[in-house]
C-alpha cells in the first residue's frame, strides 16, 4: 500500500509549489493473498520507502525534483501524533 501526502499551494495564475511525500507501507506483508505478497516485498527492497518530491513551476509545465528526507522528517510522516 502506499500512502501520500502533500502540502503548499496551486495559484489562481497557475504557480505550483508543492511538497509531496510517498510512503510504502509494509502493514499488509501478512495478508495471505501470494500476490499482494510479492508486491510488498518488492516494494521494501526498494531502497528506501519513504520519498519526498518538491514541485513546482506552473500546471501546465510543472518541474519535480526528488528531495532526501531527514530523519526528523521521517518521523514526522510515520508518527504525525508524536510530532507535536
Amino acid at each position: 500500500m502506499l500512502q501520500m501526502r502533500a502540502t503548499g499551494k496551486i495559484g489562481f495564475n497557475k504557480q505550483v509549489e508543492l511538497d509531496l511525500h510517498l510512503a510504502f507501507l509494509s502493514a499488509y506483508l501478512g495478508l495471505n493473498i501470494p500476490i499482494v505478497k510479492k508486491i510488498m516485498a518488492v516494494m521494501e527492497k526498494l531502497g528506501s520507502k519513504i520519498f519526498k518530491f518538491r514541485i513546482v513551476g506552473t500546471l501546465d509545465e510543472p518541474r519535480v525534483i526528488a528531495v532526501p528526507l531527514s530523519i526528523d522528517e521521517v518521523n514526522k510522516i510515520l508518527f504525525p501524533a508524536a510530532a507535536h
